[in-house]
């Protein structure tokens, strides 16, 4: 009978140890403790990018070139062979194949322009 009372006391003291173990484990897990392994891992809430493109600073300028199409969306090559996105298709269309002269301004990745006008370059 001795024997069975110091089983269930090995087998209560390794349940409590087991217990408190797993709970710290998972409270370390859950604050992201260094050195523990971690299903979970605590991340600092991103705040949103609120800033917005400064068009200010991106003022109009003027690019020659002849009007491509490319898909649906319509480029402006230019004499060295620069190629710039156009933003309005439907300014652009018209002059499809032509040499033009665009005002507009150019994004600060300089591959994407912002068309205010188009007009056509007469030989």
């Amino acid at each position: 009978m001795q024997y069975r009372a110091h089983v269930r006391t090995a087998l209560s003291a390794l349940t409590l140890i087991l217990v408190t173990f797993t709970s710290s484990t998972n409270a370390r897990a859950i604050i992201g403790m260094p050195g523990q392994p971690s299903s979970a891992s605590f991340q600092e809430p991103q705040q949103p990018d609120t800033k917005q493109p400064d068009q200010s600073t991106s003022k109009s300028a003027v690019f020659t070139g002849t009007i491509v199409k490319s898909g649906s969306t319509f480029l402006l090559k230019d004499a060295a062979g620069k190629v710039y996105m156009l933003d309005a298709p439907d300014k652009a269309e018209p002059f499809e194949g032509k040499n033009v002269k665009i005002t507009g301004r150019l994004e600060p990745n300089a591959t994407l322009l912002h068309v205010d006008a188009i007009e056509e370059l007469t030989a």
